[in-house]
């Protein structure tokens, strides 16, 4: 796996105090005392010098870092957290991988016209009221309209809508569909009556490992249902920051104990410097205490480097992370209106109550430079001004190494 930071002390240089004064100093001539031509230094001023509580930033080509502050202080990093689920699906499943449903559909014997119907799938993280639909649609078209029991597997975890507020912003549990939700989805389809009776869950694999799944046999007839390419379902799920989708991805490569296992290998940082609870960054309640995902900036950093690296070869990062631009609908509204920051800048917003965060890569002339930072704040009240203070460091890094070209 990339290893894309090495920390070391020699050649480490704070990029808004020691090198800004030096780099850009001009000769202007002037006479002097005695008449003669002298030449003296002016240096350009500095450029907007942060007042963020943790920070680094590392130019990717030349593997060096130019910028950081408490950069191996481990803070909330909020829906930051979804750059990890990002570089965790990238590299396990890769750019294009497809979710999926199976529908399984098994006659009744000695019913005519009725049938049991199975639904297994792999945590899909876009199951929602659409997929249901087509799902109806499927099996009014094969003649199957009595439908006695519908089960569904472990894999199955459903969201009435999956691009509505709650499932973007909330703690969205991972739930099963209800009775009610299943009847309301296939009750009526095209004016064809499909009727549901029983709904149950069992379990097609792991049935031992599932509390209150027994494994369904004799499964027959199979249709599937696929997601759009990773790649794209990583993106629809950056570029609202939906928690629904990026849980479900998260748990479908195994959770909290198998991302442990996967960052160890993956990155360098030190035990603690790295913990994630789901995929979204939401708080996880526990013993009525909330626990939120947090790292460093320096392993944040890292990720951002590795999706930069594995997308160059895939159709570059802005398939999977949004793109500061006035047309795009995203989350980095904040960064792309009438800035210079518009096409240079592609990034993952965070925010909760303790923090706002920004980790992505934007393009200067030296070349690309991924960043990360974190704000600390004591209410909604302080986001505001706690986003402009990035935008600002942002902006002074593109006025003080020149833009880059467009990120495509």
């Amino acid at each position: 796996m990339l290893k894309v930071l090495q920390y070391v002390s020699i050649g480490i240089i704070l990029f808004f105090t020691s090198l800004a004064p030096v780099a850009y100093a001009t000769s202007v001539k002037s006479k002097s005392s005695k008449g003669k031509t002298a030449t003296k230094r002016k240096s350009k001023p500095a450029p907007f010098k942060p007042k963020l509580d943790a920070y680094a930033a590392y130019m990717i080509d030349e593997k060096y870092i130019i910028g950081k502050k408490d950069m191996d202080q481990v803070l909330p990093i909020a829906s930051v957290s979804k750059v990890f689920t990002t570089q965790w699906a990238l590299a396990v499943l890769g750019p294009d991988y497809r979710f999926h449903v199976n529908v399984y559909m098994t006659p009744r014997n000695n019913k005519p016209g009725v049938w049991n119907v199975h639904l297994s799938s792999d945590h899909h993280p876009y199951f929602d009221k659409t997929l249901f639909y087509k799902i109806a649609e499927y099996l009014v078209s094969r003649g199957i309209k009595n439908v006695e029991t519908m089960t569904f597997d472990e894999g199955v975890r459903f969201v009435w809508d999956a691009e509505s507020k709650c499932a973007v912003a909330c703690d969205h549990p991972l739930g099963f569909p209800t009775q009610d939700e299943v009847k309301n989805a296939f009750g009526v389809f095209k004016g064809k009556q499909l009727k549901i009776g029983t709904i149950r869950y069992w379990a097609s694999r792991n049935a031992d490992k599932v509390r209150g799944f027994r494994p369904i046999k004799n499964l027959t007839q199979q249709a599937n249902f696929y997601s759009d390419p990773m790649v794209d379902v990583l993106h629809r799920m950056n570029a609202n920051s939906n928690n629904h989708a990026a849980n479900q991805i998260f748990y479908r490569l195994g959770g909290k104990p198998a991302y442990a296992q996967f960052s160890a290998k993956t990155f360098s940082f030190k035990p603690g410097q790295l913990v994630l609870n789901n995929g979204s960054g939401n708080p996880v309640s526990r013993d009525g205490h909330k626990y939120y995902n947090r790292a460093t900036s320096a392993v944040v950093v890292q990720a951002i480097a590795y999706i930069h690296a594995f997308m160059k070869y895939h159709g570059g990062i802005t398939r999977v992370l949004a793109l500061a631009a006035p047309d795009e609908n995203n989350t980095l509204g904040a960064y792309s209106v009438r800035t210079v920051l518009q096409d240079k800048l592609v990034a993952k917003t965070g925010s909760v109550f303790e923090a706002i965060t920004l980790a992505g890569v934007l393009s200067t002339k030296r070349g690309p430079m991924a960043f990360y930072f974190n704000i600390d704040t004591n209410s909604k009240r302080d986001w505001r001004s706690a986003r402009s203070e990035i935008r600002a460091y942002l902006t002074g890094i593109i006025e003080y190494l020149g833009p880059g070209p467009d990120i495509k």
